[in-house]
Formats: structure tokens, C-alpha cells, sequence
């Protein structure tokens, strides 16, 4: 069983997209199965391969595209027949596989695997799938072959395009009375005999494998997900040798196999796969809206009730304010409010809110916990234990954590519910602290991840709503809230970076060496320009060299003059006053080193993604240009 830290259970915001607790948990149990398939896989020897979407946030974010709720893995067909007959023996019990070779099919040429057949709330199903009932799991798409001859081409994909269109179409057929002909012509044209005493449907997807796997590994130098490439007019062939060996790029907390020509891959798929596009998913989202219609499973279920004051008249000649802050990486959305009310000569008191985490059943195990440490270094906090609100009687308490006992991650002290604070203060005022991008009113992606929030103690009790954005506002009047109890207060994103107080401006450079391959003719000169330019401006810039996962496991790949070459660049570099090199870190360090970056430049990855995320300009290079 995988290992989540509690943490990655917690809302948060990634490229300006908000993700709630339960597609977390979604996201924790998905990977538990890919990591279960990817285990027996490599025991055999067989590689499975990010790809799709899955791949691009592999590359661009480090794991799932944050609009994402899917894993879509490939194989070479003859691994993917391998796996598929080894699977069965080999999965958990109560998994299940859906692909071309048994009885249950999916309606594409994939295989599908599931972590069960129906929605499960046992404490062992629960433990094992991170607190997540639902059924979950991945895609697998097998890869095929494609002749050179373009002639031979085009006659298999005639020919695939007319089984494909019996299987995919086969219950339209049937109703309408004209599959009997359609399967003779079948027959005629590929000179077989289909079994229409049993599945038939079955026989034409199995139909649809064997001509898509009609050439061998040897007998092309292109490659395709035949149903798209043949099917959707879509030219998505890939050559072979982008497939000529491996690296291991991070997918949240486990590392998956990427084919050394991910970039090339990943250009003729989307183009530029750099650019953030949001609502480009090909399926409903999110699917366990499909699985759990009416949100029984994995929901808060919070049902406002009234509150009343306390009986304790509040003495506004003492102007108290009280700021309850779970997340110290937050206080940048508090920190005008926080200086306003000091300028108003109020008694301001900043409390680090105890909170503890839950385990995947639901229940809290673990002592309290707080950020008081690193609240400390921003601003002065006081000892929740002795903050008694019956008797300070606050005039206004601003509110980070609306939950209470309704988190899917976390539970605060009981002390500082909203219920228990309420009554106590004249005014509470919840600051949503995530600056998420809404497109419009009718946003209901955004908004199905952002109805846990809503639905709360803290925003029902609150008396004002303080969000970062006018369109975040009018998404949560869309929801039902009082539009009048919404307020925007802009926050501008580079606020809380830090900056070195000199004239230079610190420039990173995003280095993938694993680029280069298949155009190894072009390294010397790209390297040899980009150095000459940071050269030329090492009086106004200082350069931050980062180099990505993703060159060093090149390193081991490419030719050992290129190879050679590289290291001895990097070797000038770390001696070069004007440039600093970094290796290949923790998310924590990227977002500290990003803290100090005026702009960047090089190849697309996570790094560039956190940039672009901050606002920071960004350049992506063009190999081809020197």
C-alpha cells in the first residue's frame, strides 16, 4: 500500500484550478491501482508508459493535470497481450479487468482496470484506497505497429475502421436489423469467419486487435494508438525510436516509465503542451459524479442550523479582532485585512488554529498539530490555550477553515469550530484563501470542486465572505449564497515573493537534456547560444541553472560524446560567478528558488508550470533555433 502524506488529502489550488478533499481521495486510490498494475508489470519485466493525459501532467505537472480525474497508461501490443493474460492470476482480489480478451469489454479498444465491480465502505476496502469507496482505476491502450509503406497504411486502416465501426456500433446495427449484412462484408473483405453463436460483439473487438496488431515490432519504423489515429482522423503516428529507451518522471508520489521522446510525443499530440489550456478532458468530469450521483458517499452532509448569541453584551470600545489561520502559506490573503485593522488601533490577536488530520476511515489518530513555527516568522501569534473567546468577545473574527467536524482531511480543535465561535463574536468573516481561475458563471467544473467547501459550517455562519476575484464571487452566488454577503478583495500574486535587493534580475533556465535526443546534431550549438546570451548580460542578469529529473536520467542514455559534453558545460557553469546551478530537488525547494525569479526560460516541466502559476514570464525554447 502506498504512503500519502496527510497533507496531500487537503484542498488545494494547482495552476489556478481548486481541488477538493474527495477528488484527492480519488486521486490516491486511481494511483494505488496504477501502482498495483505497475508492479507486476515491472515483475515481468513489461513496461507501462505515462501517455495522454496522464503523460503531459507527468511532464508538466509533476502528476495529474489538475482538471484531471483519469490514468491513461500504453504498452507495445506484444507487452499488452502479456499483461493482459497475466493479470487475472496476479491482481488483488476484487479487482477486476475489462479489455478485449475476456467476456467484459469495453466499448474501445483498451483494457480498463478496477479496483472493484461496486462501491465498497468496509474498513479494509477504505484502508486500502485511502478513505475513497468509489470504484476507480486506469486505462491501458495498447500501441501498435505501422508499416512504412504508406499504400499498406492506408489499406489496414480501412480495414480497421470497418470492424471498429461494427464493434463500436454493433447495438445500433442489431436494432436496426442490418448487422447480418454488415458481417457478411466483414467476412468477404477479410476473408475470416465470425462466431455469431455466442458474443458477437466480443468476436468484433477481438476482430479489431488482430488488424491492428498486423505488423510485428520489426515490421515499422512509425507507431499509434490505432482507434484515434484511424478512427478520429487524427494524425497521431509516433515513431519508434521515441520509444528507444526509458526515463522515470514523478507522477505525484510514484514514478512512472516515459519514452525518451516524450517531447516530440507530446508536440504531436497537443502541440504546445506548454500553453495551460483548461477543459480540454474527452470525458464527463468528474466521473464519480456518474458513480455517486447523488453524493452519498464521501460528502460533508452539513445541514445549517441557527445559531444564537451569546447573552454577553460586546464592549466595541475595546475593538478586538481575532484572526484564526490554519495555513501559513495562506496569511498573504489576511495580510491587508490583519494591517487594517492595527491602523484602526483595534487589539489585533493572531491564533495558529490546532488542527489534526484524519485517517483514511474518517477518524483522528494523531495529536494537534499547528503552523504556529512558520506563522511566527511572518507575524505574531498568541497561545490558542490561553484565548478564552467567552470572555474576549471579539468584534470580528476572520476565519481561514470553514469545516469543522466536515473535512474529508482534517478536524480542528473543537474550540474553534464556527459553531463554537459565533456566538461569540459580532462579526465572522470567512477569507477563502485560494485565487482560483473561473471561466464565467457557469463554471461547473470549478464549482463541483468547490461545493465541500461551500457547503459548511463557516460559510453558512459567516456573516461576510471575503474571495480574491469578481468571478470567484459570482460562481459562489451561482451556488446559492447571498450575493451582498460576498466581497472581492484583488490580491496580486507576486506580493509575497521575495526578492534580493540588487540591480540584477535573476533569470531561471529550465534544462532537459533529454530534448535533444534524436537531435543530438543540435546540442552544441543550442548550448553554446544560450550560454553567449546569459555571457553578454551577466552584468543585469544572474542566471538560476535548473536542472530537471528528466536530464539527469538522459545522462545514461545519450551518446557518450554529447554525454561528456554536457557535463563539462555544467562543470564551467558551477564556477561561473553569474550562474548558479541547481539539481534536481524537492517541491519545496522549486517553490523557494521560484520566490526569487523575475522570469524564465527553456523547456516545458513542472518548474516552468509553478512559474506560470505565479505569473512569472516565461519562454520556452525552441531547439531548432539557435
Amino acid at each position: 500500500m502506498l504512503f500519502f502524506p496527510p497533507k496531500f488529502f487537503e484542498p488545494e489550488v494547482r495552476s489556478g484550478y481548486f481541488i477538493s478533499e474527495k477528488m484527492k481521495k480519488f486521486w490516491a486510490a486511481s494511483i494505488e491501482v496504477l501502482y498495483t498494475v505497475k508492479s507486476i508489470a515491472e515483475k515481468h519485466g513489461l513496461t507501462i508508459y505515462a501517455d495522454f493525459g496522464t503523460l503531459l501532467g507527468v511532464v508538466r505537472h509533476g502528476g495529474f493535470i489538475p482538471w484531471d480525474d483519469d490514468i491513461d497508461v500504453s504498452m507495445l501490443r506484444n507487452e499488452y497481450q502479456q499483461l493482459m493474460s497475466i493479470l487475472p492470476e496476479e491482481l488483488p482480489k476484487g479487482y477486476k479487468v475489462y479489455n478485449h480478451l475476456g467476456k467484459n469489454i469495453p466499448n474501445a479498444p483498451k483494457a480498463f482496470v478496477a479496483n472493484s465491480t461496486k462501491i465498497q465502505t468496509s474498513p479494509d476496502f477504505l484502508k486500502m484506497h485511502h478513505g475513497c469507496p468509489l470504484i476507480t482505476g486506469i486505462d491501458i491502450f495498447p500501441i501498435d505497429t505501422v508499416p512504412d509503406d504508406d499504400e499498406i497504411w492506408e489499406t489496414q486502416k480501412s480495414l480497421y475502421n470497418a470492424v471498429y465501426d461494427a464493434a463500436q456500433s454493433y447495438d445500433k446495427y442489431k436494432d436496426d436489423g442490418s448487422i447480418g449484412e454488415y458481417l457478411d462484408q466483414l467476412e468477404e473483405l477479410l476473408n475470416v469467419k465470425i462466431n455469431r453463436s455466442g458474443d458477437v460483439k466480443s468476436e468484433l473487438w477481438k476482430l479489431s486487435d488482430r488488424v491492428a496488431s498486423l505488423f510485428g515490432p520489426d515490421e515499422g519504423s512509425r507507431l499509434c494508438y490505432m482507434a484515434d489515429t484511424v478512427t478520429c482522423g487524427i494524425n497521431k503516428l509516433r515513431k519508434k525510436n521515441w520509444y528507444a529507451s526509458t526515463i522515470y518522471m514523478d507522477f505525484e508520489n510514484i514514478q512512472l516509465a516515459v519514452p525518451i521522446g516524450y517531447h516530440e510525443l507530446l508536440k504531436t499530440a497537443y502541440g504546445d503542451y506548454a500553453r495551460i489550456i483548461r477543459g480540454t478532458s474527452t470525458h464527463n468530469y468528474p466521473v464519480y459524479r456518474k458513480l455517486d450521483p447523488d453524493n452519498i458517499y464521501m460528502e460533508n452532509h452539513y445541514k445549517p442550523k441557527p445559531i444564537e448569541a451569546a447573552d454577553n453584551p460586546h464592549d466595541f470600545t475595546k475593538r478586538k479582532t481575532l484572526f484564526l489561520i490554519k495555513e501559513a502559506d495562506k496569511w498573504n490573503f489576511f495580510e491587508d485585512l490583519y494591517k487594517s485593522e492595527k491602523a484602526n488601533g483595534n487589539d489585533v490577536n493572531v491564533i495558529a488554529l490546532p488542527y489534526r488530520y484524519k485517517n483514511s476511515l474518517g477518524y483522528t489518530e494523531s495529536e494537534y498539530i499547528s503552523q504556529s513555527k512558520k506563522l511566527n516568522m511572518i507575524v505574531h501569534t498568541i497561545d490558542p490555550a490561553v484565548y478564552d473567546i467567552k470572555e474576549e468577545l471579539p468584534e470580528r473574527v476572520y476565519i481561514q477553515d470553514p469545516f469543522d467536524l466536515y473535512s474529508l482531511s482534517t478536524e480542528t480543535d473543537p474550540a474553534f469550530f464556527t459553531e463554537n465561535i459565533r456566538p461569540y463574536a459580532a462579526e465572522m468573516v470567512l477569507v477563502i484563501p485560494y485565487d482560483a481561475k473561473v471561466q464565467g458563471r457557469n463554471d461547473k467544473m470549478q464549482l463541483e470542486m468547490l461545493r465541500p467547501y461551500i457547503d459548511t459550517p463557516g460559510c453558512h455562519l459567516s456573516d461576510r465572505i471575503i474571495v480574491a476575484s469578481d468571478m470567484l464571487k459570482d460562481l459562489l452566488s451561482e451556488s446559492g449564497i447571498i450575493p451582498d454577503k460576498i466581497s472581492v478583495m484583488s490580491l496580486d500574486a507576486a506580493k509575497n515573493r521575495i526578492r534580493e535587493q540588487n540591480s540584477k534580475k535573476n533569470i531561471l533556465f529550465s534544462d532537459d537534456i533529454s530534448h535533444f535526443t534524436g537531435h543530438e546534431d543540435l546540442f552544441i550549438d543550442k548550448y553554446s547560444s544560450i550560454i553567449r546570451i546569459f555571457e553578454e548580460n551577466t552584468e543585469t542578469l544572474h542566471i538560476y541553472w535548473h536542472i530537471s529529473k528528466a536530464s539527469i536520467e538522459a545522462l545514461g542514455i545519450l551518446p557518450d560524446n554529447i554525454r561528456d559534453t554536457y557535463l563539462a558545460t555544467i562543470g564551467e557553469l558551477e564556477s561561473a560567478d553569474w550562474c548558479t546551478v541547481i539539481e534536481p530537488g524537492t517541491p519545496e525547494n522549486e517553490d523557494e528558488l521560484i520566490n526569487i525569479i523575475d522570469a524564465a526560460y527553456g523547456a516545458p516541466g513542472t518548474i516552468i508550470t509553478k512559474c506560470m502559476d505565479k505569473k512569472i514570464p516565461v519562454m520556452i525554447w525552441d531547439i531548432d533555433v539557435t
